[in-house]
């Protein structure tokens, strides 16, 4: 990850699709939240995101501290497919070069949207 002297550390994304893999319990539906804090492309209203093959809908839940806090639920048979792994892939949609958000104009990464953290629990512990 790089350091935000914002935010802490953060991470970002390839340009088209990127892959986060995360173990977990399975047997129940799990929530996942991804605190976006940068996107390069005007690109979402909603991100697009996949676990495990399967479209999983996200929802904007909040704007706090310049984080966009994204939700979606992640059926407990999707998890339990993979024998307790998820993959996660955020889907962006293609390349840019980032032009904003405190980077310096020599910056040449193509990038995707730059995430503060990743959270998955049982949905009962909302």
């Amino acid at each position: 990850g790089e350091r935000d002297p914002v935010h802490g550390v953060v991470r970002w994304s390839k340009p088209t699709t990127s892959y986060v893999e995360l173990p977990v319990a399975v047997g129940r539906d799990l929530i996942l939240r991804v605190r976006i804090v940068f996107s390069i492309r005007r690109l979402f209203r909603y991100p697009r995101l996949s676990v495990n093959g399967y479209p999983i809908p996200l929802r904007l839940r909040s704007f706090e501290k310049g984080e966009m806090v994204y939700e979606g639920i992640i059926p407990a048979d999707v998890a339990q497919r993979s024998s307790g792994w998820l993959q996660l892939a955020f889907s962006v949609g293609g390349p840019s070069i980032p032009f904003l958000h405190r980077l310096p104009a020599s910056e040449q990464r193509e990038l995707g949207l730059c995430y503060h953290s990743l959270q998955v629990e049982p949905v009962s512990l909302r």
